[in-house]
């Protein structure tokens, strides 16, 4: 039905559950994990390459969205999700299921539920809303990538800029504005992020204090910025990017660790 993407620098203390939350929820999904060759010889990974439970692909060379852009070229799904190694997927309803099976839209979008290390809810961020793809998709920062099932087509068309190290999440989806996409909302959640202390989701306070790379990301940001200043997929978006622009420059730290 759908291919899963997982990009990861190493497994870590949440990879079981990840795994176990796609095999449960989508039970025919294809996963795809990419990383270095480290990863995949980790206890954990290379059981689940025998078993054939994952699709293994070395990426040492370059980043996490450059693992991401090859797992999407070996998916043979027409539709892909992207998970973090830490997260989790949750079930989402036969309408929604039969509602990607159509073919009908490019985009599915979701909501994000956050979880604690036990996997406890703490809380919803709900996403915006059906139609044809514009700038207010983008009028957050919590809509995620990870929260939508792409058609691989769009994937393919636009791939994530590997040139980004931390950042490219945000240009793709200005630059997906372009492609004015159909997108359908669904009100079900698709992916749990977790909350814990290697994670930027873990709280304000230690993303606010975990910034020494602040100012290089905050360049990378500005710059994304700046492309869409110059070439705007519509009015709204350039208000968008003008908006964040000016206050990356205000409280480039504040806005980039706390928002994100």
């Amino acid at each position: 039905m759908i291919s899963v993407v997982m990009p990861m620098k190493e497994p870590g203390q949440f990879y079981e559950r990840a795994i176990e939350s796609i095999l449960t929820n989508f039970p025919e999904a294809e996963i795809i994990v990419v990383g270095p060759t480290s990863a995949g010889q980790s206890p954990e990974v290379r059981a689940d390459i025998i078993s054939g439970r994952v699709l293994f692909f070395q990426e040492p060379e370059k980043n996490l969205y450059s693992a991401v852009n090859l797992a999407v070229s070996k998916a043979s799904s027409n539709y892909v999700a992207w998970l973090n190694v830490d997260d989790e997927m949750a079930p989402i309803s036969n309408q929604a299921i039969a509602g990607i099976l159509d073919g009908k839209d490019d985009i599915h979008a979701f909501n994000v539920e956050f979880i604690n290390q036990r996997g406890d809810a703490t809380s919803e961020i709900v996403c915006y809303r059906s139609g044809r793809y514009g700038a207010r998709l983008m009028d957050t920062w919590y809509c995620y990538v990870n929260s939508m099932i792409f058609r691989k087509s769009i994937l393919q068309a636009l791939p994530f800029d590997d040139t980004y190290r931390i950042c490219a999440d945000r240009k793709f989806l200005f630059d997906l504005a372009k492609l004015a996409p159909t997108v359908r909302k669904h009100s079900e959640t698709l992916v749990r992020y977790r909350r814990h202390e290697g994670s930027l989701t873990f709280n304000s306070q230690s993303r606010f204090v975990r910034r020494s790379n602040s100012r290089a990301i905050n360049r990378e940001l500005r710059a994304i910025y700046r492309g869409q200043l110059k070439a705007p997929a519509s009015f709204y978006t350039f208000i968008i990017a003008a908006t964040r622009y000016l206050r990356n420059l205000a409280e480039p730290a504040l806005f980039f660790m706390v928002k994100r």
